[in-house]
């Protein structure tokens, strides 16, 4: 895109340094016409960095005629930067993609963005020689120099804009820049050591100042105050913080504005409000603040691009007749707004480096507050703290962490008003991977010649842990325990170790097609019926499949299990009436709902002075309830949790708005309410008593449940066989079903497929046979679903022992002869992992039991509410620390299971009832 820069603008008015800034900039002008080495200027946001830096390359010039180069990380900074040069004199701006000029002057600036010229996008063409009218920035380079000018560039913002540090570090590098200077709000930046490694500095000298020396010269504000909120975990989800956060920011606001008139300043202070990049993120704000909050629709400016726009937002920024600035977060670098002393912020920002240029456009202070401030000092008077503070309201607590990180760090910035020389050291990593380079500071400059690190090995480099790479087994390896005759090889992106002498097994994404049917014959099964059951065995071995039979012979074993069907639709029709009846709640929830569907709840306000890391006391605001939400988590109880229809929702919330009426006039809260809202707020209140009675809704619909589920044999007898590979053998079980432990899910399972091509792995699917002897087979595999965790395996083995068990069975979810248990709280029914047939004492009946083995203690908490309709009470369990534990009803660990299921054996007698 065509870029170039408009210089009819009015001239801003000549600043005078302050004491501080005249020392800066006479330090690095002495040292940039008489050093080699980079010169880098740490300065907190606001302290005036490109007002010095300009200063600088002007003197520079008046003693070294100097052709400059100056960087932006982000291009909306481009048009800040200019606004802040254009007004000196002795500098003459260009853009570097569209102004190139064949014979540059002393004194003439190319501005450009870093990624300009450090990516590799169609962006870098620009500064190449596209015809015979254009030069590249190379020729300009080298007629610059043949007209005896130096060469110099700046680094802008350079603790943000060096995301391709090396790329860009290359690209100055080959300008061999005279003077190299930077600017940062970073102290210690790796990415500005990467940067100035790749460019080939082996030091730079650091001039800082510090946060109270910007503060002292009435260019930073003293106080920075975080404003997080906090509501309870009810009211968690149906809070509106962004709303909630827009109506407290513009209170401040106007609580700000009424000062500044009772001081007698005249400052029109702007209210920041930085929402997300959304398509209506700054509709959806402008429409709450005149809506709600009353702010005539001419006192609001709009950035609505999605690109930012510097000159935009500088003119809103100064523009008096506006006293709020709505901006998408892209837009929330490069303007200066030093009237703002409030930023709403609707929108996380966890990176300090983000989180700097954010909170760097209200930490600036007003000129009209500097003069007032300074009048008051020279009559022993200090102006009130109010108007000494920077307020950010957020709507995401997590964001806070940002903000603290972003003014730790400008706390953290020593004054070096002089200058500091920092040496770079390269930490080199044994792998050959990327080199580390860290600064270290001296008291005084080098007198070593400037580093070229691409030609340096450092044999005396320090080194680092070795890190490590993948083996061909998938095994960590470090680097160093690679022998000698094995070489490395890189494919596809990972790392393969290859004997010397030998090359990877295939080259390149070329593999053998192991399911064609030319290199494949299919198995005798395919073809031949079996007559018999020995033959079927024999068919099943041809393919290396191994038939376990079922093991007929346990006593009391029972091949067709039971299981349970879900209700019909006019089954739950009822279920919904009775549920909506005896639904139970108190006056006080009445009273809570009420607050809900009002759209008002109480929250708590928390205040953050984020340079002193003090708390102030706690305030309890209101907070507004986002109605939307409301509705959609009570219909989302009852669809989810209690598996209603649309239909279902409309008759339950109708039914319980009837009741909630009746109460409601009976108990006096009615008058609270204006007659003309009474229908939808009783609606609102029914939501609101879902959505808190969540969990008796649940209960009430398992209660209801229970009373129409029925239960019926399995579609399918267990298979007479169960089918898995013969390279795989299964360890043989006194009282499983079929005679064998199931398969291991992380050790067998995996490598079925490595034994198995396609067309045998299709006779591990449950199937019947019809055999020529008249008879009928059934036959299943084993697949994840029968197979076990390590866990699970050793609570197998414990069946095995106890003696209470008869026998056990794995039970495989969503086959034909598995056992289901209908769960309320969703349409997908529960297979518990364990059937059981068990026998208490001698002389008790034996009886078939569940039982399921869980990690998840809250889905344990779920599935337990409800009982089989044969089976009774499932019993779960839980591993913890290599223990076995018994899960209460509530969802918390109980007794330890001791090794001879002792515990389990009485816990399941204990409910058999």
């Amino acid at each position: 895109m065509s870029e170039s820069f408009d210089f009819n603008k009015p001239a801003i008015p000549l600043m005078e340094p302050e004491e501080f800034q005249r020392r800066i900039i006479g330090a690095m002008t002495q040292h940039l016409t008489r050093q080699p080495s980079p010169a880098l200027l740490v300065a907190p946001t606001g302290a005036g960095k490109t007002f010095m830096l300009s200063q600088v390359l002007a003197k520079v010039c008046s003693e070294r005629p100097t052709l400059w180069f100056w960087f932006t990380p982000y291009a909306n900074l481009v048009g800040q930067t200019v606004l802040a040069l254009d007004w000196i004199k002795e500098l003459r701006l260009y853009a570097m993609s569209t102004e190139r000029q064949r014979d540059h002057s002393n004194g003439d600036v190319l501005i450009a963005n870093a990624q300009q010229v450090s990516s590799k996008s169609a962006d870098r063409q620009v500064l190449k020689q596209v015809d015979d009218f254009s030069i590249s920035v190379q020729g300009i380079v080298a007629r610059a120099r043949a007209n005896k000018l130096k060469i110099g560039v700046v680094v802008d913002e350079a603790h943000i804009g060096l995301s391709s540090e090396t790329e860009f570090g290359k690209f100055v590098k080959r300008l061999k820049p005279d003077s190299l200077v930077m600017a940062t709000a970073t102290p210690n930046d790796i990415k500005l050591n990467q940067f100035l490694a790749a460019s080939g500095f082996g030091e730079n000298k650091t001039f800082s100042v510090s946060r109270q020396e910007a503060v002292d010269a009435l260019l930073n504000k003293e106080f920075i105050a975080a404003y997080v909120y906090r509501v309870s975990d009810e009211w968690k989800s149906l809070v509106d913080l962004q709303r909630t956060v827009l109506r407290q920011a513009w209170k401040k606001h106007c609580a700000l504005k009424n000062l500044l008139v009772e001081r007698g300043i005249q400052t029109v202070p702007l209210l920041l409000v930085q929402v997300g990049n959304g398509e209506n993120t700054t509709r959806e704000a402008f429409e709450f603040l005149t809506r709600e909050c009353g702010v005539r629709p001419e006192l609001i400016g709009e950035h609505t691009a999605q690109a930012p726009d510097p000159e935009l937002m500088n003119t809103i920024a100064h523009d008096t007749s506006k006293e709020v600035l709505i901006f998408k977060e892209a837009a929330g670098t490069g303007f200066d707004a030093p009237r703002a002393f409030v930023l709403a912020s609707t929108k996380p920002v966890t990176d300090k480096d983000y989180a700097l240029q954010f909170v760097g456009r209200v930490m600036r202070v007003d000129q009209r507050v500097r003069e007032i401030t300074r009048t008051l000092e020279k009559q022993g008077k200090r102006l009130s703290d109010d108007l000494r503070t920077a307020y950010i309201y957020l709507a995401n607590a997590a964001a806070q962490d940002g903000y603290q990180k972003a003014v730790t760090v400008l706390q953290g910035i020593k004054s070096s008003l002089e200058g500091e020389t920092e040496r770079l050291k390269r930490i080199k990593t044994r792998n050959g991977g990327p080199d580390i380079f860290t600064n270290r500071p001296t008291p005084q400059s080098s007198m070593l010649p400037e580093v070229d690190w691409d030609t340096t090995h450092g044999s005396n480099a320090e080194t680092v842990a070795d890190s490590t790479v993948d083996n061909a087994e998938g095994q960590s390896v470090s680097s160093n325990e690679v022998h000698p005759s094995v070489k490395i090889e890189a494919q596809a992106g990972r790392t393969t170790f290859v004997e010397e002498g030998q090359g990877l097994l295939f080259d390149g994404d070329i593999q053998p097609d192991w399911d064609n049917e030319e290199t494949y014959v299919p198995p005798r099964l395919l073809k031949i019926p079996a007559k018999n059951r020995d033959d079927l065995r024999a068919a099943f071995n041809e393919i290396r499949l191994s038939l376990y039979p079922r093991n007929d012979g346990l006593p009391h074993f029972a091949p067709h299990l039971l299981t349970e069907l879900r209700p019909s639709v006019v089954d739950l029709a009822k279920v919904v009436k009775r549920i909506a009846q005896r639904l139970e709640y108190s006056v006080a929830d009445l009273n809570n709902a009420l607050a809900a569907a009002t759209g008002h709840t109480q929250a708590i306000e928390q205040r953050t002075e984020l340079v002193t890391r003090q708390r102030a006391p706690d305030t309890k605001i209101v907070a507004l309830i986002r109605r939307e939400e409301l509705h959609r988590q009570a219909k989302l109880v009852l669809l989810s949790t209690a598996q209603f229809e649309d239909a279902d929702v409309r008759q339950f919330v109708q039914i319980l708005t009837s009741r909630i009426q009746v109460d409601a006039e009976s108990n006096g809260i009615a008058v609270m309410i204006d007659e003309s809202e009474r229908d939808r707020i009783y609606r609102d209140m029914a939501h609101d008593l879902v959505r808190m009675k969540a969990d008796d809704v649940v209960a009430l619909y398992h209660d209801a449940i229970s009373q129409v589920v029925t239960s019926r044999e399995t579609k399918s007898p267990l298979p007479d066989y169960m089918a898995f590979p013969s390279d795989l053998p299964l360890l043989p079980s006194a009282k499983n079903s079929y005679g064998v432990l199931p398969p291991r899910r992380n050790e067998d399972m995996p490598q079925v497929e490595s034994f198995l091509v396609k067309e045998e792995r299709q006779f591990l699917k449950h199937r019947q046979y019809h055999l020529r002897d008249e008879s009928t087979i059934w036959v299943d595999g084993y697949n994840g679903t029968h197979a076990m965790y390590e866990s699970e395996n050793e609570f197998a083995k414990q069946l095995d022992e106890a003696e209470f068990v008869l026998w056990w069975h794995r039970n495989p979810d969503r086959a034909d002869y598995g056992v289901a248990v209908v769960r309320p709280d969703s349409h997908l029914n529960f297979w518990p992992d364990f059937i059981l047939c068990v026998q208490y004492y001698s002389e008790a009946e034996p009886i078939i039991r569940l039982a399921d083995t869980k990690h998840d203690l809250k889905d344990a908490f779920k599935k337990s509410r409800r009982e089989h309709k044969d089976y009774k009470k499932i019993i779960f369990l839980t591993k913890d620390n290599d223990n076995l534990y018994i899960v209460n009803d509530n969802g918390t660990k109980g007794v330890k299971v001791n090794s001879d299921l002792s515990v389990l054996r009485e816990t399941l007698r204990r409910t058999d009832n």
